[in-house]
């Protein structure tokens, strides 16, 4: 089995500048761990509006999932140009759990380029959230930012999005 993208992404990062091709000439920037930003992963919307922590039970009706099932998670980038978008990209695609990954224009006036990388991984907290530090810390090196992620939903998963 391949490298999943969280030691893909390790790998491009620990190297050091002009080891590897880069699509743009953008500077490293070498950001202490004590100084990374912390980044909150929302509640997913069915928590969000209970307002409160806790797991509500699930209806009777939900088929019982199994908690080692790979789901679909996308993660999100946005970076300032399509240089970024695709090197972002071409090194996630490299990665034995990603399923897709997309450069687009998203819109914005300021970053205006998104990646949409989707991962099939086991949804735990500690892994989504390591794959949004590494995705923030990646695009950071292009003056980019994560942008948040969402479970996608597959056709008789049990999950919702």
């Amino acid at each position: 089995m391949g490298e999943s993208l969280i030691g893909r992404l390790k790998t491009v990062l620990a190297k050091k500048p002009g080891t590897e091709a880069s699509a743009t000439e953008a500077p490293v920037l070498a950001v202490p761990a004590g100084e990374l930003p912390s980044i909150e992963l929302p509640l997913p919307d069915r928590l969000a509006a209970t307002g409160t922590a806790e797991i509500a039970p699930l209806a009777a009706k939900e088929p019982k999932r199994d908690a080692d099932q790979l789901v679909a998670i996308e993660f999100r980038a946005l970076v300032p140009n399509e240089g970024a978008a695709r090197e972002i990209a071409e090194v996630s695609r490299r990665g034995s759990d990603c399923a897709d990954a997309v450069a687009s224009l998203s819109g914005r006036s300021d970053l205006s380029w998104q990646v949409l990388v989707t991962l099939n991984m086991i949804p735990k907290p500690e892994t989504i959230r390591d794959n949004v530090e590494l995705v923030a810390l990646f695009s950071s090196r292009f003056g980019g930012r994560a942008d948040g992620w969402q479970m996608r939903e597959r056709a008789n998963s049990g999950y919702l999005t």
